[in-house]
């Protein structure tokens, strides 16, 4: 009897000491959101048509720009549009940047001015899903005005 009584002492602490614990793990610390967002990147490739006139509209010049890049950078609908192009082949500033809102696909700015190409604002813009269509009206420094027409593909987003 004694040695039943020794086996089932031995088997209760093999027991209570092997059973696995289902107790809860400690409670984490949930993360606080500051309620910043980081702004995303679509960067598009294409080609920028540039259509060039005298002050008196008559037409001096027209030529392709190919593999210019043009970015919206921001949260929607509020972006910021970069144009990666050489200004002084247009013998204007080489820093391209308009904020611009697409609430609905369609934007334009023509009152609000930006920096080098963007100086007058833009018209006639679209952003559809991987495309990027814009137009800009410029008046260069020796008193050209060109058109500029940008037509891109998405190429990456970040």
């Amino acid at each position: 009897m004694k040695n039943n009584l020794y086996i089932l002492f031995i088997l209760t602490i093999f027991l209570g000491c092997s059973k696995t614990d289902e107790s809860l793990p400690d409670p984490v610390l949930p993360t606080v959101s500051s309620g910043v967002t980081d702004d995303t990147n679509f960067i598009f490739t294409g080609e920028m048509y540039v259509n060039k006139y005298d002050a008196a509209g008559t037409s001096l010049s027209n030529y392709q720009l190919t593999n210019i890049v043009s970015k919206l950078i921001g949260t929607n609908p509020d972006y910021s549009l970069v144009a990666i192009i050489n200004g002084a082949s247009l013998k204007g500033e080489t820093t391209n940047i308009i904020e611009v809102n697409i609430p609905n696909k369609f934007f334009n700015n023509l009152s609000v001015a930006g920096t080098g190409i963007f100086i007058s604002g833009v018209y006639d813009g679209k952003y559809a899903n991987d495309s990027l269509y814009y137009t800009v009206a410029y008046t260069d420094i020796e008193n050209n005005n060109l058109l500029l027409s940008y037509r891109g593909k998405l190429s990456s987003s970040y």
